[in-house]
């Protein structure tokens, strides 16, 4: 963040630089103060927006563990509930801003709700017998 505005000083300060040379006037003008104090403060305007948006959208995190948040949905302010992927397990998440709450591990979730699903089919696969007792 330094580097960027030491770089934007010093490309505006060469600007008057420039100026001041090809005019032969020095800086006293009154004009060329006003004129670099402007830019000086778009261009730190422009940085602050900047850093800003890459605060917000996360772009300028790179996540190279193995922990990853996968999803998340807002459910209020500062509330929210999380799908975090730890080591390959995924894991559903509370949290607020005093605490986090472990909800429930999803994947054990899938196989459990396979193997009902199976034994469902099962059931459903046997013949059942009738019983008809009309004669």
């Amino acid at each position: 963040m330094r580097r960027i505005i030491s770089i934007a000083l010093m490309l505006v300060s060469a600007s008057v630089y420039a100026d001041e040379t090809a005019t032969n006037r020095g800086l006293v003008s009154s004009a060329n103060i006003v004129s670099w104090i402007t830019s000086t403060f778009v261009i730190l305007f422009i940085i602050l927006i900047l850093a800003y948006l890459l605060k917000k959208t996360r772009f300028g995190r790179i996540n190279t563990g193995d922990l990853r948040i996968e999803n998340q949905l807002f459910l209020g302010p500062k509330q929210k509930i999380m799908v975090v992927n730890a080591y390959g397990r995924k894991v559903l998440l509370g949290v607020t801003v005093n605490q986090i709450n472990y909800l429930t591990d999803l994947d054990t979730n899938k196989s459990d709700f396979e193997t009902l699903l199976k034994g469902s089919a099962q059931i459903n696969d046997k013949p059942q017998e009738s019983s008809d007792d009309t004669e």
